[in-house]
């Protein structure tokens, strides 16, 4: 295991048990740790967009979603993540890097 993955995947774990048990700002807090540590890793991302959404910070969700897809525009998790998002608020299919299903 690297050095830094072992604290990021225990920020990771921390945010998911910080979200089964509605702590959801916690969660953010933990996702956000992970993520300093390494931006391009997907579950801390879905993380944060889970925590935020939770949060009812439904536009910060969408935002940090797109930013996700930006840096793993391949990542079915993020797209599908995108598109519960923009169901729930009711809007069209927002232009993002790589998000849309060809």
């Amino acid at each position: 295991v690297a050095p830094v993955e072992a604290p990021r995947r225990a920020f990771v774990r921390a945010g998911t048990a910080h979200l089964a048990q509605g702590q959801d700002a916690e969660a953010l807090r933990a996702f956000a740790r992970a993520m300093d540590d390494d931006p391009f890793d997907d579950e801390a991302c879905l993380g944060r967009v889970a925590a935020l959404r939770h949060l009812g910070r439904m536009d910060r969700a969408l935002s940090a979603c797109e930013a996700a897809l930006c840096t793993c525009p391949g990542s079915e998790r993020l797209i599908d993540a995108r598109d519960e998002l923009l169901a729930e608020i009711g809007a069209d299919d927002a232009e993002v890097c790589g998000g849309s299903r060809g």
